[in-house]
């Protein structure tokens, strides 16, 4: 059990961990569909996408 941030009450475990997954959830949901709200983000998985193809294109 791990102490909230703002109280003293205890949250359960189950909790955090069904809150972090629905978030990995939406997360990965939006990458697979390219709907990114931080320009960083577009740009670093942009990125990657393409050394990705490069790589795939040079290494078969």
């Amino acid at each position: 059990m791990k102490k909230g941030i703002n109280d003293s009450t205890e949250l359960p475990e189950v909790n955090i961990k069904s809150s972090l997954g629905a978030f990995l959830k939406k997360q990965a949901q939006k990458i697979k569909e390219h709907q990114f709200t931080c320009p960083f983000c577009r740009e670093a998985l942009h990125g990657i996408s393409a050394f990705g193809r490069h790589l795939k294109k040079h290494c078969t």
